[in-house]
């Protein structure tokens, strides 16, 4: 028999989600859409600056906001810790060096949102439901 004071169980197998756990996971699926467009938008200006003109070249740094933002957000939502994420923020300043830096913090949120039921396209992620 189980005591009704007993503490809620939030493990990812249990398939009960406390909804501070739910905001937090949110707040990464925001944050992973978030680094999607940024990497869209890193290569596009890094191609037009190239084909068309040198002042095309300002639109990363509308990419970078969004990578940055994105970051301490999936940071935030999967409890990446703080070191981890002002490194990778940090290295967001680092030219072609910052697309590589999205792709693998892109692929650690997408890995922590499906281990908790989310479905990640490239658009950004799904709750489920």
């Amino acid at each position: 028999m189980e005591t009704p004071y007993a503490t809620p169980n939030s493990s990812p197998d249990s398939g009960v989600i406390l909804e501070a756990d739910q905001l937090l996971l949110d707040k990464a699926a925001s944050g992973l859409s978030l680094i999607n467009l940024a990497i869209l938008v890193n290569i596009c200006s890094v191609v037009l600056m190239y084909a068309v003109s040198p002042l095309l070249g300002l639109l990363a740094l509308v990419g970078l906001v969004m990578a940055l933002v994105g970051i301490i957000r999936v940071g935030v939502g999967t409890k990446a810790g703080t070191l981890m994420t002002v490194f990778y923020v940090l290295l967001m300043f680092v030219p072609y060096l910052n697309i590589l830096i999205l792709l693998a913090v892109n692929s650690r949120a997408s890995n922590h949102l499906k281990k908790h039921g989310y479905k990640v396209g490239l658009v950004g992620a799904k709750k489920p439901s």
